[in-house]
């Protein structure tokens, strides 16, 4: 099924900041139901399809990869030293449990496995991403030492 004319503007304002009450809003529909619309719209397989779309296009144009966002939030959460921020450490790591499907939106854990629907390659992937970070960490923590030493 196609999507609308005003179902096209809510994709549109969702790319804008990823939040379903406040693109309804700009896309029209109502303050008071822009909750329930925006949960009814992220539902329908068309606006699913159309925001998939406008993400991969987005990806590919600017050559962002979930990796690379992974990665970086990674050496953000594992980033310490003078310029380090604690802040910033738990916003990464917040942001990657969320991305991980770790915190449930009622902050239960679900039981459920947060990786089971991940392909193998996409494992080997954040393993080799996270090693990676760690060994970075160890470099610098291990440089600081030995300039702290001398």
């Amino acid at each position: 099924m196609p999507i609308s004319i005003k179902q096209q503007r809510f994709v549109d304002e969702y790319m804008t900041d990823c939040n379903g009450a406040q693109a309804a809003i700009r896309a029209g529909y109502s303050k008071k139901t822009a909750k329930e619309q925006a949960s009814r719209l992220l539902t329908k397989v068309n606006v699913q399809q159309s925001i998939a779309a406008r993400q991969s296009a987005l990806s590919e144009k600017t050559g962002v990869t979930q990796e690379m966002i992974i990665a970086g939030l990674l050496a953000e959460a594992n980033h310490h030293g003078d310029d380090a921020s604690h802040g910033a450490r738990v916003s990464a790591w917040t942001q990657l449990g969320r991305h991980l499907g770790l915190f449930e939106r009622d902050n239960e854990q679900s039981g459920k496995s947060v990786l089971s629907h991940l392909s193998r390659a996409e494992l080997q992937t954040i393993v080799e991403a996270t090693q990676n970070v760690l060994d970075i960490n160890a470099e610098s923590k291990t440089k600081t030492n030995s300039r702290t030493q001398h």
